[in-house]
């Protein structure tokens, strides 16, 4: 039998704005089981999603949700039918593209129109567009909105300030790209300014530290790794924790109840609910 729910990353295109991370898809078949509950982890980065409920050969976007900067998971209700299709920002970027400072998205999940006003509705009129056209024209209709909603925010500004702080872009980089595992030495190197200033800089842009981020890029390779499987005799637990960063199975598992709320082995069964294809 096929899992119940489906999730889908793409990383972007030549023609994404580069404050993306990710377009996403979320799909809900079926419940897995009477009441569920669905869990979203965390990850460092403000996500948009759009809401989507199927109206013959159309679609409705019934929400669109700004999803904030948060280190706990969050269960939602879901619906058999609905799919869900998103942006992720890059860490540094989501709030700066909103027009908002990263501290007012901490642990909140305002409704679009909250934060950005009447392009809200905008961005849904695009989605239920291309919604029958396929994911491609998903994104595209993404692209677009991304575009035009950086452009306003640019407007505002004063011409020698950029959208985002380039300090805090290649420490972000070198944590994403070391799963946070890059010591926080060689993260402040990498910043280009003194680790006192990245620390106050890091905080504003994204709304975390930046060792709280790298705890969470951990959290996701370890997830990672547990999606695609590594959990067979030869790994086992303890492997992930060691390919993941973690000192021992015991820290992994302090971490993954942090993360998840969940014993490791629940996690696991938890994610057997869902089919995942995955992009970094």
């Amino acid at each position: 039998m096929s899992a119940p729910l489906s999730y889908q990353e793409t990383p972007p295109g030549p023609q994404t704005p580069p404050v993306v991370s990710a377009y996403w898809r979320f799909d809900v078949h079926a419940l897995p089981h009477e009441g569920f509950v669905h869990r979203v982890w965390p990850d460092g980065c403000v996500s948009l999603l759009a809401v989507c409920v199927p109206i013959g050969e159309t679609w409705r976007v019934v929400a669109t949700v700004v999803r904030g900067i948060t280190r706990a998971p969050q269960d939602v209700p879901v619906q058999p039918g609905t799919r869900y299709v998103g942006i992720r920002f890059r860490a540094e970027s989501g709030a700066a593209v909103l027009g908002v400072p990263a501290a007012s998205l901490r642990d909140v999940s305002p409704m679009l129109t909250e934060v950005v006003g009447a392009s809200a509705d905008s961005l849904a009129r695009a989605v239920e567009a291309a919604l029958p056209q396929g994911d491609a024209a998903v994104h595209a209709a993404f692209d677009g909105w991304v575009a035009a909603q950086t452009a306003r925010v640019l407007a505002r500004r004063s011409a020698s300030r950029g959208l985002v702080d380039d300090a805090v872009a290649r420490p972000v980089d070198h944590l994403v790209t070391s799963s946070g595992q890059a010591p926080m030495t060689d993260v402040a190197a990498a910043s280009g300014v003194a680790l006192r200033t990245l620390q106050r800089r890091f905080v504003l842009a994204v709304g975390l530290t930046a060792k709280q981020f790298a705890q969470l890029r951990r959290a996701r390779a370890m997830l990672r790794r547990t999606i695609d499987d590594a959990l067979d005799e030869r790994v086992g637990w303890s492997g992930v924790a060691a390919e993941s960063g973690y000192a021992d199975q015991a820290h992994l598992a302090r971490e993954v109840r942090q993360y998840a709320q969940l014993s490791p082995t629940a996690l696991k069964a938890w994610l057997s609910q869902i089919a995942h294809e995955l992009v970094e």
